[in-house]
């Protein structure tokens, strides 16, 4: 099915927007911005919509109720207790937000928790306003659309005029999606929010429209794969955007190599080349094994160089400062058995428990490592039939002492493994594992629930637990730098009242050892590329 519309006309300006204009605000709150020559114009946001010039917008008033203030999204209702107005927004927040009404393609990489929705929503806000945009198309992962940008749109004072639905009604099943897209794509909503997963259908239904001229990418380093079909199919709606933003805290967690794929989205290749083949062959050569790639002497600096126009952090000092961090290191030690047969699974790839357990390869072999140092080893690795060997419960005790000492504060526990949820369940029957379940956060942020267990890659991103407790538990350690500094940033975020404690139950001399020196190597990579497109605020005011 196909919706009918009219098709939109390319963009050809790829430059930035148009001029913000100055409102009345205190002289505070009022940040300067280059405008691409050496005078500085003084902008500022003004989201009340008491002046309000249509005639140098993009859209007229048609384009919007006169009477949407009334209107109300469809999410759930927000305790209005405390005043959520604009002027709760760090200078930082309200700066950004200046940039991305100024800059029309722009990758903004600020750290996790710091705020990128409303630093969003006050752009959006501030543009709908000033008929600079029809129709907002936002793309997240599935719990962020669920739990994150509704809440937060009735949340804030400026923002609970805009209107917005889901394009899929959660917890459906897949089957007959684009049946169900049909209506929802008719709601004249100013904004439309849809996971990741499904853009390629929605592409597909929309067929040659596209009635988007604003996209939005949360999480955007997930279009990082360059052959994925969800970075081929909207690479080719990029023509028709007027505005794109890119919104992630982990823009390169596995190195510079990431970085192609989300920049070409942005300038369409101007940058680091049309295709990746020619961004390997300026930056890049292949390693020994013939299949990886390491940068050539200097690319790093270079590539940081070229980005700097369009790809935007902030310095560490500007932001709110958080609560203390504290990472406790818990390492559990085998005794003799478990080590030969941790040993003999290493050498032989092959280790009879109570079935035979075997790695047909390398990859295999890191994840029944990991699978040895959690307590349980899968037999196969396929099938939901798969039998379970239980080999130790040393992480289950290490975290019945981490409870025990905790003396009755909410635990968030992230686990890797579907054996791990269910021999932890069986041992804690008050854990409660996040899933689609209605009002989990609600009741985790009301200290109801004393063990909430998470998986990093479905509540890894975007979700704040922040109010209902500040100690984590890391079941073990990820492969990925994106997944491990997501899940902290759950809980050591802006609004944690309380110092973090972050404990990291691992395996002493174990495949663990290596998973951190790497996250350790790749966190270094990425923080020397995130200083390098540092705006500092400071300077520019």
């Amino acid at each position: 099915m196909r919706v009918k519309s009219k098709k939109m006309s390319a963009p050809t300006d790829e430059s930035t927007g148009g001029t913000l204009e100055s409102f009345p605000v205190p002289a505070e709150k009022m940040y300067p911005i280059h405008c691409g020559s050496k005078q500085k114009k003084s902008f500022s946001l003004s989201l009340n919509g008491t002046e309000r010039n249509p005639e140098k917008g993009r859209f007229m008033s048609s384009r919007r109720s006169k009477n949407r203030a009334s209107q109300s999204t469809s999410s759930t209702a927000i305790s209005k207790e405390k005043d959520w107005s604009i002027e709760r927004m760090y200078d930082y927040q309200k700066y950004v937000a200046n940039l991305l009404v100024k800059t029309r393609y722009a990758a903004i990489w600020v750290d996790m928790g710091r705020g990128k929705t409303i630093i969003t929503l006050t752009a959006l806000a501030h543009l709908f306003d000033q008929f600079d945009i029809g129709r907002v198309l936002i793309v997240a992962p599935l719990r962020v659309v669920q739990h994150v940008w509704q809440q937060e749109i009735a949340k804030w004072n400026h923002t609970r005029h805009l209107t917005s639905t889901l394009l899929w009604t959660p917890g459906e099943p897949g089957r007959h999606l684009e049946a169900r897209m049909m209506p929802l794509l008719k709601d004249k909503a100013q904004i439309h929010l849809i996971n990741i997963d499904n853009i390629t259908r929605l592409i597909d239904v929309l067929g040659d429209s596209w009635p988007y001229d604003c996209v939005i990418l949360d999480e955007a380093d997930l279009f990082k794969a360059y052959d994925s079909q969800r970075y081929e199919r909207l690479r080719e709606r990029r023509v028709y955007m007027y505005r794109l933003v890119e919104l992630t805290g982990t823009p390169a967690s596995s190195g510079y190599m990431d970085l192609w794929s989300q920049v070409a989205l942005l300038d369409r290749g101007k940058r680091l080349g049309r295709v990746i083949t020619h961004y390997r062959e300026r930056w890049w050569t292949r390693s020994y094994d013939g299949y990886s790639w390491k940068p050539r002497p200097g690319a790093e600096e270079e590539i940081r160089e070229v980005l700097k126009d369009i790809c935007f952090s902030i310095p560490d000092d500007q932001y709110a400062k958080l609560p203390e961090k504290t990472e406790n290191p818990i390492e559990i030690v085998f005794d003799k058995k478990l080590r030969e047969q941790y040993r003999e699974l290493e050498r032989e790839f092959l280790l009879e428990l109570d079935n035979t357990v075997e790695a047909v390869n390398a990859g295999v072999l890191c994840g029944k490592l990991l699978q040895f140092c959690n307590g349980a080893i899968y037999s196969q690795e396929e099938g939901e039939d798969r039998l379970v060997n239980p080999v130790h419960n040393l992480k289950l005790d290490a975290l019945s002492e981490i409870i025990e000492e905790s003396n009755g504060q909410p635990i968030l526990l992230a686990y890797q493994f579907k054996h791990d949820v269910a021999r932890i369940r069986k041992r804690f029957k008050d854990a409660v594992v996040m899933d689609n379940t209605p009002g989990v956060i609600k009741q985790w942020e009301k200290g109801k629930i004393p063990l909430l267990i998470i998986h990093p890659r479905s509540e890894g991103r975007g979700l704040g637990f922040q109010h209902g407790g500040h100690i984590l538990v890391l079941y073990g350690l990820m492969w990925s730098l994106r997944e491990y500094t997501q899940t902290i940033k759950r809980i050591w975020r802006d609004g944690q009242e309380h110092p973090v404690m972050i404990h990291r139950i691992v395996a002493e001399n174990s495949i663990e050892d290596v998973i951190y020196a790497r996250l350790q190597g790749h966190e270094f990579t990425e923080q020397e590329l995130l200083k390098s497109v540092r705006i500092s605020i400071e300077e520019n005011m």
